[in-house]
């Protein structure tokens, strides 16, 4: 295979198969093998699950651990060094800048959530599933659509809260879910900032991902792979953006469920051979 590929995938839902799912035991023994076995192969996951969190998943499923570590949707970055990781000083700073600091950040997230207090359905995530940077609700399903979240975006707006709001369905809950995150970031920011910091050209960079937080990302102008479990809309987005920017032939779209699917898409990207 060629050298110097960088591979990032989400964690649920993708590279981490949802409940119980033995079917997936074989393909990620395929998976551990290929990263295992390549030294020119950089892996990075990018997840909205907290460092702690992310860990435990990595473990349990007996992945192979990443170089960088994505949390809580790609505002928090970790470099692993041996067994100790290192949280990035600089990428805090420009979640910050984005944020708009020096403003409160404990008394603004109040203020948003009395902003958004009658989004149908809204409550606060658990305490866990909060950060410095980013602030979780679940909502309705059908709080997710477009022409709902832009009505809240204006709201925040003209209360001079510049946020970028992130929508998706837990397919395994079946739940809606927001995440409020500084202006401008989402799971492609931390993605690019990685790649750039490590020289990764786009045409040697993989995305793996199967939900709505992840379309910025499947959309970011690498090589990316869509999971045959992501929803319709997702894969719908995806499709008819990647045709609009003449990017179609840099997605895969995979017919298989989650580390299968990655397996399937690293295949057809060449990061494993066939035989």
């Amino acid at each position: 295979m060629n050298a110097g590929w960088l591979l990032v995938t989400d964690l649920d839902g993708t590279i981490i198969p949802h409940g119980d799912a033995p079917e997936q035991s074989g393909a990620i023994e395929l998976f551990r093998a290929a990263v295992i076995g390549d030294p020119d192969l950089v892996l990075m996951y990018v997840t909205g699950r907290h460092h702690e969190l992310a860990l435990a998943g990595i473990g349990e499923h007996r992945l192979p651990l990443p170089r960088a570590l994505g949390c809580d949707v790609g505002t928090a970055l970790y470099w692993r060094d041996g067994e100790n990781w290192r949280l990035d000083e600089d990428y805090r700073a420009l979640m910050a800048q984005k944020l708009g600091e020096p403003r409160p950040v404990d008394a603004g997230w109040s203020e948003i959530d009395r902003l958004l207090e009658d989004v149908p359905d809204i409550h606060l995530q658990p305490a866990q599933r909060q950060s410095q940077f980013k602030r979780s609700y679940y909502i309705s399903p059908a709080a997710t659509s477009a022409a709902v979240l832009n009505r809240w975006r204006a709201r925040l707006d003209e209360n001079s809260w510049s946020l970028h709001l992130v929508a998706s369905v837990d397919p395994a809950g079946g739940l809606g879910l927001l995440d409020c995150l500084p202006a401008g970031v989402d799971k492609s920011t931390c993605l690019e900032y990685v790649r750039q910091q490590l020289g990764a050209a786009p045409d040697r960079t993989v995305f793996a991902g199967d939900s709505g937080n992840d379309v910025a990302a499947l959309l970011s102008g690498n090589l990316a792979i869509v999971m045959g479990n992501a929803p319709a809309a997702v894969k719908d987005t995806v499709r008819s953006e990647a045709t609009a920017r003449g990017w179609l032939d840099r997605i895969h779209f995979t017919h298989d469920d989650c580390t299968a699917g990655v397996v399937d898409g690293m295949r057809r990207f060449g990061l494993i051979e066939d035989g």
